[in-house]
């Protein structure tokens, strides 16, 4: 494979940002106890997610939904693209082997109609990548025509769309349109990388161009260049989901052979770690949600970043529904494993329940956010060094020990935050924090990404 030719950068930024202190007494948070949830692991996690998921699948093993179409009437459907997103699950999570393959099986008789008939680039894309990386022979599989459908819809012209995977649009049909986009180009070359296939380069050159000097990528092609600094504001927005897969997308590339791809990765890693909320979240779409969180996650801990990724993970715990949750929450019964979109969602189901049009939503939550709960951290008492005896209302300096690069970090004195911050690359952290303004004794408790991961430190006032 040819070395691709390096796009201009922003001067690079450090991966993880310092540890400096973000805050000082912020809001109170209520003290928690640690439960199960604080303590179990990442694979306990997504096995529940993961058997949540296997129990989405229809007598014909892909997801079914609905979709309200006029007011009041509600119609079914097949979501294809859902059901091969089980399949990315269950194989990040681990087990449900049987329903990989009996989704593959049952998408090899919907190709057609998942793909429009060839028509649809990403579709596609992502049916030979799923296929291929299962091990089936994409020479016989749905009829052995797949790869050489979605060769064609590559451009190969010569025309600043060179390496493009575009739908084919029938001009005869008005409801006809080019939907391709960035995260449609990412999983086409994920399939050129898993077949080896000449057109990697080309298409892994369109998708680079879609990356802007600051990392990110944006989740529309169009402008006149089609590239995304050449293109208009309006066309140029950065997209959480668009650049998570596109690291993946690389990460495929560079694997099977495409030089000159680091430093265009370390740009989308750094771009997404300082894209991170201090909660561990990522917003798309304009709200904190669990398919954000989860894609990042993932891309963020196959390179490397388990900090971030813990710490996405955690997030994403917190709005996954268990027993505990059902419980306490009755309407959600049934859903145990499932995943909140939200946290507005989180809130309503709780409340009254999923509704018929979230049931969707719901899923597909969970398909991409549980993603991220193999990157939970494990429990662990941290290095935690405060003085003894300081003066009341005064700045004392505090040490943190033992939390990942990148990993969210707090200290807590009786509920209130009073400084936070991430790790810094070098793995410990040292801030100022003011005492409260009482003789008291009082206790510091250091906390990571979990509150399982902590320690404590008493500190009397004079």
């Amino acid at each position: 494979m040819s070395h691709l030719r390096a796009r201009t950068r922003a001067p690079r930024r450090a991966l993880l940002v310092s540890g400096t202190v973000l805050g000082l007494a912020l809001a109170a948070v209520p003290a928690q106890a640690l439960t199960a949830a604080d303590v179990e692991t990442g694979a306990t996690a997504g096995s529940r997610s993961a058997d949540y998921l296997s129990r989405q699948l229809g007598k014909d093993d892909l997801v079914h939904g609905e979709y309200e179409y006029p007011a009041g009437t509600w119609n079914p459907t097949t979501d294809h693209g859902l059901s091969l997103d089980l399949v990315y699950a269950f194989r990040r999570l681990g087990g449900h082997a049987a329903e990989q393959r009996a989704i593959l099986d049952a998408m090899a008789g919907q190709a057609d109609a998942y793909t429009g008939q060839g028509a649809y680039a990403g579709p596609l894309g992502k049916l030979v990548q799923v296929a291929v990386s299962a091990g089936r022979d994409i020479d016989s599989y749905a009829g052995g025509k797949l790869d050489d459908e979605l060769r064609d819809r590559v451009v190969t012209g010569a025309s600043s769309e060179h390496g493009r995977a575009k739908d084919r649009v029938d001009p005869t049909d008005q409801y006809s349109a080019d939907y391709s986009n960035t995260i449609g180009q990412a999983f086409v070359v994920r399939a050129f990388a898993a077949l080896h296939d000449g057109l990697l380069d080309d298409t892994t050159a369109f998708l680079l161009q879609q990356q802007c000097a600051a990392g990110w990528f944006r989740e529309g092609m169009d402008g006149a260049d089609h590239t995304c600094d050449g293109a208009p504001e309006a066309q140029r927005s950065p997209s959480v989901d668009a650049t998570a897969h596109g690291i993946r997308a690389l990460l495929a590339a560079r694997a099977a052979g495409v030089k000159g791809l680091t430093d265009d990765i370390d740009d989308a890693v750094s771009w997404l770690v300082r894209r991170q909320r201090i909660d561990g979240s990522f917003v798309g779409n304009g709200v904190a949600n669990a398919n954000s969180t989860g894609l990042a996650a993932y891309a963020l801990a196959s390179t490397g970043h388990p900090g971030p990724a813990g710490t996405a993970a955690a997030w994403v715990r917190r709005h996954q529904v268990d027993g505990l949750t059902i419980k306490q929450h009755p309407r959600l019964k049934g859903y145990n494993g499932s995943v909140a979109y939200s946290d507005t969602d989180l809130a309503d189901g709780k409340k009254d329940g999923v509704s018929r049009g979230a049931k969707r939503t719901w899923q597909r939550a969970a398909a991409e956010g549980a993603l991220a709960l193999p990157s939970l951290l494990p429990r662990r008492t941290l290095g935690f060094v405060a003085p003894d005896r300081a003066p009341r209302g005064s700045r004392v300096t505090v040490t943190i020990r033992g939390l990942k690069p990148g990993e969210r970090w707090a200290v807590r004195q009786a509920g209130v935050v009073l400084a936070q911050g991430r790790v810094p690359a070098t793995g410990r952290v040292v801030a100022q924090v003011r005492m409260p303004d009482r003789r008291a004794r009082v206790t510091l408790r250091a906390v990571g990404s979990r509150v399982s991961r902590t320690a404590t430190q008493a500190v009397t006032l004079r």
